[in-house]
């Protein structure tokens, strides 16, 4: 359980936002592992064109694509 604390604590999300960029619809992907996180996030972005998605760790954005 331990671990479980660590790697929560530290998760990398995928998550679709609402068009305004005001609230979280969607998780997409938990991650432990920066490579895993951004793999799903690309995947998001190809599963779900014109949707604003973002790769976060807690309130830091590694990664964002907005609709177009």
């Amino acid at each position: 359980m331990a671990n479980c604390k660590c790697i929560l604590g530290s998760a990398f999300k995928v998550e679709q936002w609402d068009r305004k960029g005001l609230h979280i619809e969607e998780t997409l992907a938990v991650c432990g592992n920066v490579l895993v996180a951004r793999a799903a996030f690309q995947a998001a972005i190809k599963a779900r064109p014109g949707e604003n998605i973002t790769l976060r760790q807690g309130i830091r954005v590694i990664e964002s694509r907005e609709p177009v």
